[in-house]
């Protein structure tokens, strides 16, 4: 969401630190002038340096938003251009698993077993320009375009943990990559009343196109373990391509055309959503060799979405949904050797209904619901992603917000999930879970304003996960963990300047843990860390 100048004049200057010495700074300017303010310009600026709580690793980050407003009674234009850079060395990176063995305790908190030379860098631009015009009081016609350009260079091990005692196999390896993406959409969007009924409807064409290419240079293999690191001399990329010169290798095109309309009655206490869209994706992958095309797809459909929500009282709605969607296929993730093939299109099913309780200072939601994607997975042993079957999604999701009491303000939540495989070839993995979903996950966040100390706001958070399966056959687990933040904010005036100080303490036991088992790979939890900033309003 792009920020945008405020009536009020906007210098906000922010200094930050971060264990374990990494510092920072960070601008946000915005104005608006001319007649009746119409015209504005917000700056957004970040640069941050220095290394981090985990063993040898840094990171540097540069960033810089522009955006351009023009607002009057009937016109509205907006312009928004950015550009970031992340280096990292060391960084952490997932870890691939074998089959047949218990998962054993992850190390130290803060362990990196990456080699000290490997590094991830990233440089991304982007541009988005938007128009609304008011044809009638009634009547909106808009129009936006955008594009932007990533690149991604990696020199890292990519590894897989092979035995109980930690050992890992590495692969040394030089991934160059990039992504170039182009959107444009286009529509009008209005509302009229037939009799007691209140229309509001949207008509939407939208088209979205990427290219992306990727190259594999596996450059040796060797063995470590994740308790006692090996580390080796930096591999030789010369005369290697950068993500400047790599062929393309997949494309993605998806269009579509949409029409809804809500309709409202009875006050607004019954609102119906009708709306269909009619997609089309095509996507291919292509030799990085021969610039061949290995593999297409190309799907069309017409798919529906209903929406219903019916306000029983002041504070008691009750809603439901329907909606289905054609889908660009899972792309192989990071880690896997066919890393970046897109896979088929697909239509993506959910049902939805739930219950909102809203109290004015309090607010609580209760919704279940049900969604179908293709259950994508890499094989233990071969490293290859592929699509087997389905996943079948159900869960139940309590959520929690506002002020209990003047002072006191909670946010927090409990959801229920029961994530299954089906239609998995030959039936083998029907109906055992999806790796990397937790049946329970329970978070829960509360802020107390300290009544003696004017401007101090004391903060906590908890953070639960259940146990995960790790494999496809549900061979193998991580263990449930509950990770603790703490912090603190203090909103002050210094020389005259309104000043908010914040610490923020994140992973207070310093806890090393599985923290998630996606796609047969494993993520470690990061190391506790101290974040300490200042902000000022001149």
């Amino acid at each position: 969401m792009p920020k945008r100048a405020g009536d009020a004049p906007l210098t906000r200057l922010t200094t930050g630190y971060v264990s374990d010495a990494q510092f920072g700074v960070q601008a946000d300017v915005g104005r608006r002038f001319g007649q009746d303010n119409r015209w504005g310009v917000r700056f957004n600026g970040v640069y941050s340096d220095g290394d981090t709580a985990t063993d040898r690793q840094k990171k540097k980050v540069a960033m810089g938003a522009l955006a351009l407003d023009y607002r009057s009674d009937r016109l509205r234009l907006s312009a928004d251009l950015g550009a970031r850079r992340n280096d990292s060395d060391s960084p952490s990176r997932t870890t691939f698993l074998a089959a047949g063995f218990v998962l054993p305790a992850p190390p130290r908190s803060g362990r990196n077993w990456q080699q000290p030379w490997s590094y991830d860098n990233t440089n991304s631009r982007n541009v988005a320009l938007r128009g609304e015009f008011d044809i009638t009081p009634d009547l909106t016609a808009f129009a936006a375009a955008g594009g932007s350009r990533f690149e991604e260079s990696q020199l890292f091990s990519n590894s897989q943990l092979q035995s109980s005692a930690g050992r890992l196999l590495q692969n040394q390896v030089y991934w160059p990559l990039y992504r170039d993406s182009s959107t444009a959409e286009a529509g009008m969007r209005g509302r009229f009343d037939t009799g007691p009924v209140q229309h509001r409807w949207t008509l939407t064409a939208s088209t979205l196109r990427v290219r992306n290419g990727i190259l594999l240079n596996t450059l040796a293999q060797t063995s470590t373990n994740i308790y006692t690191p090996v580390f080796i001399g930096q591999p030789s990329i010369a005369g290697l391509r950068g993500p400047d010169a790599v062929p393309q290798t997949g494309s993605a095109d998806i269009s579509g055309v949409a029409v809804a309309d809500t309709l409202s009655m009875l006050d607004d206490r019954v609102q119906l959503t009708l709306g269909v869209r009619q997609q089309k994706v095509k996507s291919a992958n292509f030799s990085a060799t021969t610039g061949a095309t290995s593999s297409s797809y190309d799907k069309s459909a017409t798919t529906p979405g209903v929406g219903l929500v019916l306000k029983a009282s002041r504070n008691v709605s009750v809603y439901a949904n329907y909606i289905e969607g054609l889908q660009q296929g899972p792309t192989a993730t990071a880690g896997s050797i066919n890393v970046g093939q897109i896979f088929a299109p697909y239509v993506s099913k959910q049902y939805e209904a739930g219950v909102k309780l809203d109290f004015g200072g309090i607010a609580t939601t209760l919704g279940v619901y049900q969604l179908k994607t293709p259950n994508g997975l890499t094989n233990a042993s071969t490293r290859i992603y592929s699509v087997d079957g389905e996943q079948r999604t159900r869960g139940v999701e309590l959520n929690t917000f506002g002020e209990v009491v003047p002072g006191v303000r909670l946010l927090g939540g409990l959801a229920l999930v029961d994530a299954k495989q089906t239609r998995t070839a030959g039936g083998t993995n029907d109906g055992r879970q999806v790796t990397g979903a937790p049946k329970v996950q329970l978070n829960l966040g509360a802020e107390w304003d300290v009544p003696s100390v004017a401007g101090l706001t004391l903060s906590g958070r908890a953070i639960h996960t259940a146990s995960q399966y790790a494999d496809t056959l549900n061979a193998q687990s991580i263990p449930r963990w509950t990770r603790y933040d703490v912090g603190a904010r203090y909103r002050t005036t210094w020389a005259g300047t309104p000043t908010t100080l914040r610490l923020n303490i994140q992973n207070l036991r310093n806890k090393s843990y599985w923290a998630s088992a996606i796609d047969g790979y494993l993520v470690q939890s990061t190391p506790r860390s101290i974040q300490l900033s200042a902000a000022f309003d001149f």
